[in-house]
């Protein structure tokens, strides 16, 4: 096993919910533990290009536009296997288990509470975004 660095991103959905402090227990059950945790509001510059591959998906503008509605909570979170270990805890958008953050407490696909880095290459390359907002 390796030690790891991932992004997560807890959205605007969960910090108005009151969601935040249930999930980074999850994540510290896990585990895991924390380099970087802070409250944000998002540039529209920094969601395109964490979402570079949707932009021209159907879905993308509403989607930006919920991104951009509210506060994150902008974590880099490391740990063995970090970035399995943080899609297990997120869950599945389109078909969340219960016992993972979406399964329990998500109101739709859209509003899904939590972004997890799909794998290394784009944990590195989303690590470097959250470096960079000062």
């Amino acid at each position: 096993m390796s030690t790891e660095q991932t992004c997560v991103i807890i959205k605007p959905d969960a910090v108005k919910r009151g969601l935040v402090g249930e999930i980074i227990s999850r994540i510290e059950r896990k585990l895991l533990t924390f380099t970087i945790i802070k409250q944000e509001r998002l540039t529209s510059q920094f969601v395109d290009e964490l979402y570079q591959e949707h932009i021209h998906a159907g879905f993308y503008e509403h989607h930006k536009e919920f991104m951009l509605s509210g506060d994150v909570i902008l974590i880099i979170v490391v740990g063995e296997e970090a970035v399995y270990k943080m899609r297990r805890i997120v869950g599945n958008a389109m078909d969340p288990l219960v016992g993972t953050v979406r399964g329990d407490f998500a109101e739709s696909t859209t509003y899904n509470l939590v972004h997890a880095s799909e794998n290394l290459d784009a944990a590195c390359r989303e690590i470097k975004l959250i470096g960079e907002i000062k």
